[in-house]
């Protein structure tokens, strides 16, 4: 692991039950930190075969596995079941905020595995470069407004995204509350920080708050204050409300 803003996943696949594993309650005691993570010695199973999953990927959960990178690296478990059923496959995934997927085929296997690297491919936050305000008067200064483009990346067409607004004061990037809004050892936005348009935190959220939060609501084909033909009976204004909607949502059906 060289990247502390790194994000870590297991994905467990299985077409069966587990057999031979009854020793591994004996022997998580001696992985680092298991009772202080945990809060005890042992799995919290009878110690039949496999007991110990669910344990294993909780402590991967809360425990920090790397002691040379700043802040906690964890990791997150997916599960897949193929053509069974398995409570203990469900658990492991539920400890550590993982998936649960079942599969039979090769189609149903193929479209859970692109549903856990969706998951994980949004969980991934892209950012493009910041821009600052520049004075349109004289262009040798800068205002303290600082705007930042970002989106989910995503394996559909759209990719969601947001414009948001913080502010550079005492040499730190500042959220509407004025406080620091970038933690300085991972690099993230706060969970706490709240950008400016932003009615509450919106953090490391791409889809919350923003300039996004500011935009029209989308309308359904039976709200008529959008519909072209009354637009243009209207008058002006609300035929250029009418094409600006159709232009920022190109999939709905204007006319």
């Amino acid at each position: 692991m060289s990247d502390s803003c790194s994000k870590n996943y297991n994905v467990l696949l299985t077409d069966g039950a587990p057999t031979n594993d009854v020793e591994t309650h004996t022997l998580v005691a001696n992985l680092p930190n298991w009772f202080a993570t945990l809060n005890r010695t042992d799995c919290t199973g009878t110690g039949l075969d496999g007991e110990c999953t669910d344990d294993i990927a909780e402590y991967l959960f809360k425990n920090d596995i790397s002691s040379t990178q700043p802040d906690d690296q964890i990791v997150t478990t997916h599960t897949i079941g193929f053509s069974i059923n398995l409570p203990i496959l469900a658990q492991t995934a539920a400890v550590s905020e993982g998936g649960y997927f079942l599969a039979d085929d090769v189609e149903s296997l193929s479209l859970a595995l692109m549903r856990i690297f969706t998951d994980i491919n949004e969980e991934s936050l892209s950012f493009a470069a910041p821009a600052v305000a520049v004075n349109s008067f004289n262009r040798t200064q800068n205002f303290n407004d600082l705007y930042l483009t970002a989106f989910n990346a995503s394996e559909k067409t759209h990719w969601p995204g947001n414009l948001k607004k913080y502010r550079i004061a005492r040499s730190t990037i500042v959220d509407s509350t004025d406080t620091p809004a970038v933690n300085p050892v991972t690099g993230f936005f706060e969970d706490t920080a709240q950008s400016y348009w932003s009615i509450t935190a919106d953090g490391n959220n791409v889809e919350v708050g923003g300039a996004a939060s500011q935009l029209p609501k989308y309308l359904h084909q039976s709200d008529r204050e959008y519909e072209p033909r009354r637009c243009i009976e209207s008058g002006r204004y609300r035929e250029l409300r009418c094409i600006y909607a159709c232009r920022l949502w190109p999939y709905r059906v204007c006319g």
